[in-house]
This record gives structure tokens, C-alpha cells and sequence, in this order.
């Protein structure tokens, strides 16, 4: 797996979005600079797992148990001027069924 922490900035675009891996899991990737914490959000599988905060506003995460084609969204929170945070759907994703 490629660290993103470990990927020159230019180059950190290409691990955006959901990217299943061999071993079942599957890592997140979102650029999200105006907010502290990022959480995604498995709605079939009842589950919400914070992600980690990495430079420039990225945050990422490898989940276990995601199969490719699962329904994910992210839950953006921690900005000052944001009363509640609601789950919006990937926007690097190429399919969003709903």
C-alpha cells in the first residue's frame, strides 16, 4: 500500500477516492483543507471511521471489510463556521447511486 503521507504533493491527487486493495480493505483519500476532522460514513454496514488529518488538508484511512462497488460518503466537521456536519458523497467518485 502507498502511503499517502509518503507521496510528493503534486502527485497526492491520484490516491483521491475509494481504492479497494488485494487484502479486502479499502483506503479513503479525501482533500478536505477547510475541515479538521473527516469521517467516513458506510451507511450498509452501519459503521463511521474517522479518518486521519495529513499535510496540505488531506485526510486518509484504510478500512477493512469494504468491498469494491460499497456505498461510502464522507461526514466533513471541525470548521469554525459549520453548526452540524452531514454526510455528502465522494467527489472523486465516478459512481454515486444515490
Amino acid at each position: 500500500m502507498v502511503d499517502p503521507a509518503s507521496v510528493p504533493i503534486e502527485k497526492l491527487h491520484r490516491l483521491l477516492g475509494a481504492h479497494p486493495l488485494e487484502n479486502g480493505s479499502t483506503r479513503f483519500c479525501v482533500w478536505a483543507p477547510t475541515h479538521d476532522r473527516v469521517v467516513v460514513v458506510l451507511p450498509d454496514q452501519h459503521r463511521r471511521v474517522e479518518m486521519s488529518p495529513l499535510r496540505e488538508g488531506y485526510h486518509a484511512i484504510e478500512v477493512k471489510d469494504v468491498a469494491a462497488g460499497e456505498l461510502y460518503q464522507y461526514e466533513f466537521a471541525g470548521r469554525s463556521d459549520e453548526s452540524g456536519a452531514a454526510a455528502r458523497p465522494d467527489p472523486a467518485s465516478r459512481f454515486q447511486p444515490r
